[in-house]
């Protein structure tokens, strides 16, 4: 690493640093770095309860695009769908062929507030209409993941996952995408964000090491945090500037910067038992920062994007280079390899 290449790294990770210590309280982690572990997912873990294990997924699945609040009141008034129920629902040969494995339930297409389906003609024996969830999107995802920890993880969720995760140590964000985001991809009603982050959470809460080493590795990269790396301009110190999508999991994207980055910042100094590195911690303060529901200070409601940044409200101006979003260069540049 040459004596500019060490500033420049220098320059950004004091610039994530002050992020991590404003934003994101320590308080928000639990000691394993899990944001949403709890004593009874520690306690399946250890005993390798894959039925628990389905019952928290349906849990964290279940606050998706929906204020949290709002959730907590649905679950504590009509419960949820759980492994005991799923399997006493398909515990007779169901009439209709999409229940019959994983692979066939795609396209079921339950509606609740219609209360139709893509074969009406066995709707009237249908188990999905008895599930009292919110709506039939979240009913047709309880029984796709239950199909799948029976019929893609053969039985045993955990298992599976320990199996992916040995192929996918070592390869950095594209065999974890392969091995273990790319086949969850096809359960019904969840985006790549969710089960990154649901993932990410289970691993972190896991006794095993090597579990917890990949869970604080689980990134994901949306608007909000490309345009932080852009308007701070790590992107362009590190020449690794592009525009938001597929490009910010690229060679020279957001993600690999991030995981670079994330190597020098000592994440025991907010928790002892906290993972070094800690991605997910970072990733997460800048999110937090960024967001409406968080700091709501670095977005595109309190910043026009067609100047540089005049937030007074920033705590950050100091370690900030406030580059105009849409004023940044979209042309492809020469990259230099990360360091």
């Amino acid at each position: 690493m040459t004596q500019r290449q060490a500033e420049q790294f220098e320059a950004s990770t004091r610039l994530l640093h002050e992020i991590c210590r404003i934003s994101h309280p320590t308080h928000e982690f639990n000691g394993a770095g899990s944001l949403f572990a709890t004593s009874r997912l520690h306690r399946a873990l250890r005993a390798h309860e894959n039925t628990a294990i389905y019952d928290w997924l349906m849990t964290v699945f279940s606050y998706q695009g929906v204020a949290d609040r709002a959730v907590d009141t649905i679950l504590r008034r009509d419960g949820n769908a759980t492994w005991e129920t799923m399997a006493a629902s398909l515990r007779a040969d169901p009439d209709c062929e999409k229940l019959h494995s994983f692979w066939k339930f795609g396209g079921c297409g339950y509606e609740k507030s219609r209360r139709s389906c893509n074969n009406p003609g066995d709707f009237h024996a249908c188990p999905l209409p008895r599930l009292n969830l919110r709506n039939g999107s979240l009913s047709q995802l309880s029984f796709s993941l239950y199909l799948f920890f029976r019929d893609a993880a053969g039985g045993d969720f955990l298992g599976w996952l320990d199996d992916r995760i040995q192929k996918a140590i070592g390869g950095g964000y594209p065999e974890i995408d392969r091995e273990l985001i790319a086949p969850m991809r096809s359960i019904h009603g969840i985006s790549d964000k969710v089960i990154s982050m649901a993932l990410s959470d289970l691993l972190l809460a896991s006794p095993n090491p090597v579990w917890r080493r990949l869970g604080a590795e689980f990134i994901v990269i949306d608007r909000l945090i490309h345009n932080f790396m852009h308007r701070s301009g790590i992107l362009k110190r590190h020449d690794c500037e592009h525009a938001y999508g597929p490009g910010c999991y690229g060679e020279h994207g957001c993600a690999k910067l991030l995981l670079s980055l994330s190597r020098g910042i000592d994440m025991r100094r907010y928790h002892h038992a906290f993972p070094q590195p800690f991605p997910r911690f970072v990733q997460t303060a800048i999110w937090r920062y960024c967001t409406a529901s968080g700091e709501n200070i670095c977005n595109g409601n309190q910043i026009d994007d067609r100047k540089r940044c005049r937030n007074e409200l920033c705590n950050l101006q100091s370690f900030c280079e406030r580059i105009a979003l849409r004023a940044g260069s979209r042309k492809s540049i020469k990259q230099r390899p990360l360091v």
